[in-house]
């Protein structure tokens, strides 16, 4: 008999794109799911769709609470679920119809700790596969995992994408205070319980739906400070194990686009901010020295990051003023 899965989906002002997302679950091949879903405080129609679903299928808990943020959200989940395996969907998403029952195929061949799929990202109507390296092995063990979780050119530090046994996770938990990021630094927590990985590159299972008004376009205080909490936590990591640091290299410029917007309007913060990028700044420069994956622009610019944030922070300035006012 195949064994149970728990399917955590954290649901905040979703009423758009929920339906799809919950019937994409419902109508699995692999059909043995606990399906929780957390209503975190919705304020639109979301808490009484996810009611309405609940009714109608009586594998779906609806848990309501106070918002508290997306890590706050799956930690409840993590708490309720009752499953060999634990899996998580991001409720403005939604998956193939034999998403987890292929994951559950792959993760059972050898009682791997992880199975991951490859996904797709949807722009309106087109779906844009994601385009993964033809020699990318298959099979990973605990070091390659956590180095994978770096490398863009792989399956990177993305939770929606796996299937993970609920052993593997024991007491570890999303930090609470961390709203982006927070998948990263859950998934490379757990890493010290991970022994080997499977990963299907070819099976596109996940879709990934970008919003055409997407708040990312807005500038947002809490979202970059959140990142430092993060890259804080991961850049140990990344040291003792010595990852590709790819995305996080992309995550710094991020965080410089804050640090300028400090420069001009908070100096306090902008002090605050560069005695805490200065480790991490710095870190990420020596790795990129070290290595031929970056080319010489890009070190350039790390270069700049490293060891002249003011002038990268008045660039930025004027690059995103529009974002700040």
């Amino acid at each position: 008999m195949n064994e149970l899965i728990s399917i955590i989906i954290p649901v905040y002002n979703s009423e758009e794109y929920l339906p799809k997302c919950i019937e994409s679950v419902l109508n699995q091949t692999y059909s043995n799911l606990e399906i929780i879903i957390i209503n975190d405080g919705s304020t639109d129609d979301s808490g009484k769709i996810c009611d309405d679903y609940a009714l109608k299928d009586n594998r779906i808990t609806v848990i309501h609470k106070e918002n508290g943020g997306v890590s706050s959200a799956r930690n409840k989940g993590i708490e309720k679920a009752t499953g060999k395996y634990i899996g998580f969907i991001d409720a403005d998403d939604y998956i193939e119809i034999d998403m987890f029952e292929k994951l559950y195929e792959n993760i059972k061949h050898d009682d791997y700790d992880i199975s991951i799929c490859n996904y797709n990202i949807i722009l309106g109507t087109n779906k844009i596969p994601n385009n993964i390296s033809k020699e990318c092995k298959k099979i990973f063990n605990n070091k390659e995992y956590l180095s994978g979780l770096f490398d863009k050119n792989l399956y990177c530090g993305y939770l929606v994408n796996k299937l993970i046994k609920t052993e593997c996770i024991k007491n570890v938990r999303f930090d609470e205070n961390v709203s982006v990021l927070e998948d990263l630094l859950f998934l490379t927590e757990i890493h010290e319980n991970i022994s080997k990985v499977y990963f299907d590159k070819d099976v596109f299972l996940y879709n990934y739906v970008q919003r055409g008004s997407s708040a990312t376009n807005v500038f947002k205080k809490n979202k970059y400070v959140s990142m430092i909490l993060a890259l804080e936590k991961i850049i140990p990591y990344i040291d003792e194990n010595n990852t590709r640091n790819g995305v996080i290299f992309d995550y710094l410029q991020y965080v410089m686009i804050y640090y300028s917007y400090c420069y001009n309007t908070d100096k306090n913060e902008f002090n605050n901010i560069k005695k805490k990028t200065l480790k991490i700044r710095k870190k990420c420069f020596r790795k990129a020295m070290k290595t031929n994956f970056y080319g010489i622009k890009r070190k350039l610019k790390l270069f700049i990051i490293s060891y002249f944030p003011i002038i990268y922070g008045k660039m930025n300035y004027f690059k995103n003023r529009n974002l700040y006012n």
